[in-house]
């Protein structure tokens, strides 16, 4: 339930002119999130005891009730921190998430400070302090835009809301399940040597996600705005540009992931597993490109509340995965085999998401300017893959190669001539924000 009030506040908050409509939107999602996190409190006190023993076998020492008040404060942060990105105050939600782990540092160090020790307890109440201090000005300014008007709930909205929002449930969790598994098929039919080996190999080639999960931050709420006030012109453009741009980071990342797997896994890891994974970073990175233009993709399902259509394409795209694992790994035992499996479903989920969102907007790959960038990519991996071993494999060395990839990559793109002069000033304006986003997730 709360999910789903949720999804409908995100939608329609951005376009919401007038007090009433704030309201509501905001406290119906707000009154079920508050009363669900109060019972969820109320009952991790409640069975404080068995909880200690049975998870933490009694070895932890810590207050319940420190957490069931960090629970309550997370929520008020979320909901306020959320409301002024969706009236597009994005200063507002950008000071909050980025203050967060500062102050939550902050608070600890002085908790370590006060009483001499460093215990569990002290550091959950130096996380509450951060939250409280966050969240206080957040919700006094709330407040006295929307004032307190509790809804009154109307149960045919109510159960028009689950229909809407309940499928989006069901996705969160299939995604869940196609993201993790992929490894225990491999610890069921080869090790868990093995996915020590492919843990590292799969998040290196995850890497190129960060993008589309920022561009989650700033295109839902621009496009909801642009669609409701009929400007159907700004969220083609807003769509075509971001999947651009996205194209135009992940498929040099993937050239660079296959030159650069090895030498990057043998740094962070060891050599037995860059020698054992490095061939699964591109074909994975490749596979997350595909994923990560699903979620661009998205955004028009969402504008459209086709949750259902959403829903079908995971559980399609989850059950060919788990399917083709079972098969592929139980036959070949090869941790290569999952990370084209993982490239297969998330392959089929997109051509699937193509052919529905296209009933409602016509995406623009831009086949000139891919090709251009694939041809770039390539020319860039070959001047990589020969200045490498001149460099060596140390991480300084390393840093190098990336600089004259991304460099080599940059000074080819315009050799080509990749852009127009109002593509560029749009990538220029719309990459300055997405990298403010991306520093701000990062520090």
């Amino acid at each position: 339930m709360v999910v789903v009030l949720v999804l409908k506040f995100r939608r329609f908050m951005p376009s919401a002119e007038t007090l009433a409509e704030r309201r509501g939107l905001f406290y119906p999602q707000f009154l079920f999130r508050i009363i669900s996190t109060f019972l969820v409190s109320v009952f991790l006190i409640i069975l404080s005891g068995p909880i200690k023993a049975i998870i933490f076998k009694g070895q932890v020492v810590f207050s319940m009730y420190f957490v069931a008040l960090i629970l309550i404060a997370y929520l008020l942060y979320s909901v306020s921190a959320d409301y002024f990105r969706y009236t597009h105050r994005m200063n507002y939600f950008t000071i909050a998430i980025t203050s967060e782990p500062y102050l939550t540092i902050l608070f600890i160090a002085l908790a370590i400070y006060i009483f001499h020790k460093k215990t569990l307890n002290c550091l959950l109440l130096a996380y509450l302090f951060a939250l409280i201090l966050i969240v206080a000005p957040l919700l006094i300014k709330l407040y006295r835009e929307i004032k307190l008007k509790l809804p009154v709930l109307n149960l045919s909205n109510i159960i028009e809301d689950v229909r809407l929002g309940f499928p989006l449930v069901l996705s969160y969790l299939i995604n869940f399940i196609l993201s993790g598994s992929d490894r225990y098929v491999i610890a069921a039919f080869i090790s868990t040597t093995a996915v020590g080996h492919y843990n590292p190999a799969y998040t290196l080639g995850s890497l190129i996600i960060l993008f589309p999960r920022v561009f989650g931050v700033v295109l839902p709420s621009l496009l909801s705005k642009a669609a409701d006030s009929g400007r159907d012109n700004e969220v083609k453009v807003l769509l075509n540009y971001a999947v651009k741009l996205f194209l135009l980071i992940g498929i040099p990342f993937i050239a660079g992931s296959y030159i650069l797997s090895r030498p990057l896994l043998e740094l962070f890891a060891n050599r037995e597993v860059a020698d054992a994974a490095y061939l699964a970073t591109p074909v994975i990175a490749a596979g997350i490109l595909f994923f990560g233009l699903n979620l661009i993709l998205g955004n028009i399902l969402f504008l459209r509340l086709k949750t259902k259509v959403m829903l079908g394409i995971n559980v399609l795209s989850a059950g060919l995965n788990l399917a083709l694992n079972i098969i592929l790994v139980y036959l070949f035992r090869n941790i290569l085999i999952a990370a084209i499996t993982t490239l297969i479903s998330y392959l089929v989920s997109f051509i699937l998401l193509n052919v529905k969102v296209k009933k409602y907007f016509e995406v623009d790959y831009n086949l000139r300017v891919v090709s251009k960038c694939a041809l770039s990519s390539v020319l860039m991996g070959i001047v990589v893959r020969y200045t490498q071993p001149i460099f060596g494999v140390n991480a300084n060395s390393l840093m190098l190669s990336i600089f004259t990839g991304i460099i080599t990559y940059i000074i080819l793109l315009f050799a080509f001539r990749t852009f127009n002069a109002k593509e560029l000033n749009f990538v220029r304006g719309y990459t300055s924000v997405v990298l403010g986003h991306v520093r701000r997730l990062v520090l």
